[in-house]
C-alpha cells in the first residue's frame, strides 16, 4: 500500500514538474535560423548571433543538469523497486531528484530570461504568439496523447 501511494506521488511530481517548466520556455532548437520566423520578428544580425551564443552555451549546461536528474530518477527508481522499502532513503533521494531538477528549471528560466532581454517586449511576446499557434497546428486532431502507466 505503502509503495503505491510513494509511486503514485513520485509519478505525480514527475509529471507536473516539467509541464510547468515547459509552459515557460522559448520555441525549442534554433528557432532564429528558420527564414520564416527570423522574418516575422524582424531579427537584427545581432540578435540572431547574441541568439546563437546564449543557445550553445545553455545547451550544454543544460545536457549536464538533465544527465543529473536522469541520475537521480534512475537512483529513486532502485529504491521504489527494491524488496523491502527503505523509507528515508526514498524520501531523501526523492529530496536529491527534486533538487537537480530546480536547478534545471532555474537554468532553463534564465535561459528564457536572456531570450528575453535580447529580443525585448514586442518581439518576444510575438515570438510567444508564433510558437502558440505552431503547437497548436501540431496537437493531434483527438487531444493530446495519454501517458501510459509504468508497467
Amino acid at each position: 500500500m505503502l509503495k503505491n501511494t510513494v509511486w503514485h506521488l513520485v509519478a505525480l511530481t514527475l509529471l507536473l514538474c516539467p509541464a510547468m517548466a515547459a509552459a515557460m520556455d522559448p520555441p525549442p532548437g534554433r528557432w532564429w535560423r528558420l527564414p520564416k520566423a527570423a522574418e516575422q520578428l524582424k531579427l537584427s544580425e545581432d540578435q540572431k548571433s547574441r541568439l546563437e551564443s546564449l543557445f550553445e552555451a545553455n545547451r550544454i549546461n543544460l545536457i549536464e543538469l538533465k544527465a543529473s536528474v536522469e541520475k537521480e530518477q534512475f537512483r529513486l527508481r532502485n529504491l521504489l523497486e527494491a524488496e523491502t522499502l527503505d523509507e528515508k532513503a526514498i524520501e531523501e533521494q526523492f529530496r536529491k531528484l527534486q533538487a537537480a531538477r530546480a536547478t534545471m528549471d532555474v537554468e532553463r528560466f534564465r535561459y528564457f530570461l536572456e531570450v528575453r532581454k535580447i529580443l525585448g517586449h514586442q518581439k518576444f511576446e510575438r515570438l510567444e504568439m508564433i510558437y502558440r499557434e505552431f503547437r497548436e497546428r501540431q496537437l493531434p486532431r483527438d487531444g493530446p496523447r495519454r501517458m501510459q502507466p509504468p508497467e
